[in-house]
C-alpha cells in the first residue's frame, strides 16, 4: 500500500547524514532508507500522556 496512510518506518536526519553518506565501490549509496528506518510507533489518540511516557522509557531501556 502506498498510500500516506501507511507508514513503516521513520527516518531520522542524523542517521541519513551522520555517516557523511557512504557510498559502496559502484559509487552508489551504501545503504538504502529500509536499511536505518526506524519502527514507527503507532499510538492511538485516546491512550493517556502518563502510559505513553512510560512506554516510551521502556522502549529505550530495551
Amino acid at each position: 500500500d502506498k498510500s500516506r496512510d501507511h507508514i513503516v518506518g521513520v527516518l531520522y536526519a542524523r542517521d541519513l547524514l551522520g555517516d557523511g553518506g557512504d557510498l559502496n565501490s559502484s559509487g552508489a549509496p551504501a545503504r538504502t532508507a529500509a536499511d536505518i528506518a526506524r519502527e514507527a510507533l503507532i499510538v492511538p489518540e485516546s491512550k493517556l500522556v502518563a502510559d505513553l511516557f512510560y512506554t516510551f522509557r521502556k522502549r529505550k531501556l530495551s
